[in-house]
């Protein structure tokens, strides 16, 4: 039907794309052969086509531009090159797509026309189930143009200020005098000093008992499952070419139970805050003539301040940064991850934000008040322990067993079900009475409690002044190669049990009754808790070679000591790395695990980063001001911790004063 000599040379290019060839051909060069046929309608309808719409260069552009099937983003960049506007229009983010239309159309324009757009896109899915109030328009040049504003300036100035901090810091270090070092001035300088903090974040060894770091592998590892389980969350947000596969997909392999019970990742740290803060907290409260009262005041401070500022730069960096640090048809979608941060950000410096209703801002942070406020107990727990172990140990089983009922009577009320698949009466009161709330949280806290004083009483040698049966439970552990390796089976097949059947209740929850929901919404975190325990409690006694040498791998030592790091910014890094994809995604499970080695490997390196820079000095700051005076415990002895000091003239003085003495 065209004329073959603008074909032929057209022809001689290599790579032909054949939308580009028939929008090169203008109106006027069309030529259709009169062909006789019976069907003059079809010879009328393509004459009207390459006339009307082919001779219209730019209208053609702005179509080639458009994405053609479900979920196809089409090309945002050639769009504005075409002088066209992107839109992005949605239905409840189960189905997309990219729209170049004209300039003049905006998104305000096509908002007022939801009716025209939810007819099509239900052309892609017949039976979609979305009301027109659901469709959303999404202007993506004037969501991706925002102002700069003073809180833009203020959060890149403060970024820009503590990086300067830390390179004066380390550039000074070797300027140092001797006796320089000792004044509380220039400890706040030396914080900043990055040359420091890298020493520290990568050869400082545990102080007080190497069995302690298998515990390195825990934090990496269950950090490494909470990135599985925030991808699989994430992903909703992002357009699957593929989406009428995903239910088979999904249902039929159970090697997705690995992303569904990636929250019990979040578990494993609230059982390690109970474990560790006890073991800390002991040492800091064993002074019998300390001000009680004032030393647990300073150990909220400095829990408080421990935390803050890589929470605080994760709120700048959701609320003021990241909608200008990168650009995409989907970019615009980052910016929820902010949510009502410029109006309630004070309940999350608070560490208060899970109890408040519809509170959005930085959404994943609710683990954060959750551990604040469970941390909050330890002092009192460590004290009763003092006044009596027995008692002690006896009123933790007593709240676990109180909680325990707390949570059953929560989920009856609310009728709560793990089937997210399903709808149910409760689902709508999961996350906001069950999932973000301390009471219902707590249960692996309260493990981790019993356990630290459970290996306390161990590394004690005044073993008559524990508890009997405690002390024989450990000596078993010790002294019975069977008892562990039937620990080692019996942890592993309960950890396997609360993963998989997870999986179970979460795709097809209908078959099973409410009082099975009722009964693995209580049970199964703390379940999975004890079946880990059986697994590393043996190493931490100083037993279970093989497994120890594994998670007291040297590479889990540092990346241990950023998971707090990483679980802030990993949200941010999945939103980022959504928000600059420009075209929709096929989902495949292999997809899903390359996606999660990524986010893993780039969440750890930017997490070594910030901690080095924003972390370790506020740590150091706060250690000098607000800790009370630690002392580190080997067995019963008592020695005073010291800090360390890596420039070759700061040991040099702890030697003098150590010769002095």
């Amino acid at each position: 039907f065209f004329g073959l000599d603008e074909l032929r040379q057209l022809s001689k290019i290599s790579e032909i794309d054949f939308r580009s060839v028939l929008a090169e051909i203008s109106a006027s060069n069309l030529s259709l052969i009169d062909i006789p046929t019976a069907n003059n309608t079809c010879y009328e309808d393509l004459k009207l086509y390459l006339n009307r719409f082919l001779g219209e260069k730019s209208l053609f552009n702005l179509l080639n531009n458009t994405g053609k099937g479900i979920n196809e983003i089409g090309n945002q960049r050639q769009c504005k090159k075409d002088k066209g506007r992107f839109i992005i229009v949605s239905g409840m983010q189960v189905v997309q797509i990219g729209l170049c239309v004209p300039e003049m159309c905006t998104g305000e324009v096509l908002s007022s026309l939801k009716k025209p757009l939810l007819e099509f896109l239900k052309k892609f899915i017949k039976d979609l189930p979305i009301k027109e109030e659901n469709i959303n328009v999404i202007d993506v040049d004037v969501k991706n143009n925002m102002p700069v504003g003073l809180g833009t300036i203020i959060s890149f100035s403060i970024v820009l200020i503590v990086t300067i901090c830390s390179i004066i810091a380390a550039a000074t270090d070797s300027l140092i005098k001797p006796d320089d070092w000792k004044s509380q001035g220039r400890k706040v300088l030396e914080s900043f000093n990055i040359y420091k903090s890298s020493m520290n974040l990568f050869f400082a060894e545990n102080r007080v008992d190497k069995n302690l770091d298998i515990l390195n592998g825990v934090k990496t590892l269950g950090m490494g499952w909470i990135v599985l389980g925030h991808i699989l969350l994430m992903i909703m947000g992002v357009p699957i070419v593929n989406i009428l596969d995903v239910p088979n997909l999904f249902l039929k392999k159970r090697g997705w139970a690995l992303f569904t019970s990636g929250n019990l990742g979040v578990d494993i740290f609230f059982c390690l805050t109970g474990f560790l803060g006890i073991l800390v907290c002991t040492e800091q409260l064993r002074n019998p003539k300390q001000n009680k009262v004032l030393a647990i005041l300073l150990i909220y401070l400095h829990r408080y301040f421990r935390m803050l500022p890589i929470y605080g730069l994760a709120i700048l960096i959701s609320l003021y940064m990241l909608p200008f640090l990168g650009d995409g048809p989907l970019f615009s979608n980052t910016q929820t991850m902010a949510g009502n941060c410029n109006k309630d950000w004070i309940y999350n410096l608070l560490y208060i934000n899970n109890f408040r209703d519809n509170h959005n801002c930085c959404g994943w942070s609710w683990y954060i008040a959750n551990d604040f406020q469970m941390y909050l107990s330890i002092p009192f727990l460590v004290l009763l322990y003092q006044f009596s172990a027995l008692i002690a140990f006896v009123g933790v089983i007593g709240l676990f067993i109180f909680f325990c009922c707390v949570t059953l009577g929560i989920c009856i009320y609310y009728d709560l079900s793990l089937n997210f698949g399903q709808s149910s009466p409760g689902s709508q009161d999961f996350m906001r009475m069950y999932y973000i709330k301390p009471f219902c949280r707590c249960l692996p806290f309260l493990l981790g409690v019993l356990f630290a004083w459970m290996y306390i009483s161990y590394k004690r040698k005044d073993k008559e002044k524990g508890i009997p049966v405690i002390t024989a439970i450990n000596d078993a552990i010790v002294n019975s190669p069977l008892l562990r390796y039937t620990m080692y089976i019996a942890g592993l097949v309960v950890m396997t049990l609360c993963v998989f059947l997870f999986f179970d209740f979460y795709k097809d929850g209908t078959t099973m009754g409410k009082a099975d929901h009722y009964a693995f919404i209580i049970f199964s975190r703390p379940g999975f808790i004890i079946g880990l325990f059986m697994i590393v409690y043996p190493g931490v006694l100083g037993k279970a070679r093989g497994i120890k040498a594994i998670l007291s791998h040297e590479i889990f030592n540092v990346l241990s000591k950023v998971v707090f790091s990483a679980y802030m910014l990993n949200m941010l890094i999945i939103s980022f790395y959504n928000g600059t994809r420009e075209d929709g995604l096929y989902y495949t499970a292999s997809a899903m695990w390359v996606m999660g080695i990524e986010v893993f490997v780039i969440t750890f390196a930017l997490a070594i980063l910030t901690t080095l820079v924003f972390e370790y000095p506020i740590i150091g700051i706060s250690k000098e001001f607000l800790r009370p005076k630690r002392e580190a415990y080997v067995g019963d002895k008592k020695q005073e911790a010291i800090e360390s000091p890596p420039t070759t003239k700061q040991c040099l003085f702890l030697i003098n004063r150590i010769h002095l003495s």
